[in-house]
């Protein structure tokens, strides 16, 4: 059996955490929510919610991180410490109640097969663009059954280069492939400002190609409409004043202090006493 968290990325990855290889801790949600509150409710609650904080932790040492489908049950029971058959109580619980865990077991043998009728309709003369799309966009709804009658909500499965290659090929872009992935790959298959996770990877290349000019920087660049010079929405020019150097004054115009008219006044006045 192969388990992966379910939407890792939205959960327990920051956009720092996003750009590290290699981490050491982990950030957890601290919302108590009702999930939290229906695994305390069952009778071994304390056991389910240990197995899950343990196998958050060994997710976050995997490549990619999330995953734990290299890893058997024999493996992480040694890796957490949790007796197996109690761990196989506790995945089942996460995995079928509760939807935390999604068993990936027959998820490779679904991609492989459609890889094969992928390369078998390129080498055929009647697999037209559009029949091997839509077979490449049935990997999301064929990938995981439901039980009861009732399908289960999509899994988002990460795609290869040339699995991006054959798609772009298939709806006849000219984009490039590796360009897209490696973008998309580095923001965690996530996109938008709020770092949505990506449900329909076609939809993505979509909308890539119509933003291409956006993207590669070809942008044309807009012309400038507006006023011509002279009109009225041109601001007035600045004018300097004039420069007018001052002139000393003539013996008429010379207005004296006071203390020179007291001066003056003392000469021709007779001596007190």
């Amino acid at each position: 059996m192969a388990y992966r968290i379910r939407d890792w990325c939205a959960h327990f990855e920051r956009d720092r955490t996003k750009q590290w290889k290699r981490i050491d801790w982990v950030p957890i949600p601290n919302k108590q929510g009702s999930g939290y509150r229906r695994i305390m409710a069952e009778k071994n609650g304390l056991e389910i919610f240990g197995a899950w904080i343990a196998l958050v932790e060994v997710a976050s040492t995997c490549d990619p991180r999330g995953d734990l489908s290299k890893h058997p049950l024999s493996v992480l029971s040694l890796l957490t410490l949790i007796p197996e058959p109690k761990l196989v109580l506790s995945i089942k619980y996460l995995s079928q109640t509760l939807d935390w865990i999604e068993d990936v077991t027959n998820l490779d043998s679904n991609v492989n097969g459609i890889d094969s009728n992928v390369n078998d309709l390129d080498s055929s003369v009647g697999g037209t663009a559009i029949e091997r799309s839509i077979l490449f966009s049935s990997i999301q709804s064929n990938s995981e059954e439901g039980t009861g009658g009732k399908p289960k909500r999509t899994t988002w499965i990460e795609p290869t280069i040339d699995e991006t290659k054959r798609i772009i090929t298939a709806l006849g872009y000219t984009i490039d492939a590796e360009h897209v992935w490696n973008h998309y790959n580095a923001r965690g298959w996530t996109y938008g400002p709020r770092n949505t996770p990506i449900k329909s990877w076609r939809s993505v290349l979509v909308t890539w190609h119509k933003n291409e000019a956006k993207f590669s920087g070809n942008q044309p660049r807009r012309e400038y409409n507006g006023p011509e010079k002279g009109t009225r929405h041109d601001p007035p020019p600045v004018r300097l004043p004039e420069y007018r150097p001052q002139k000393p004054p003539t013996p008429e115009e010379r207005v004296e202090s006071p203390e020179e008219i007291r001066n003056i006044l003392t000469q021709f006045l007779p001596p007190e006493g």
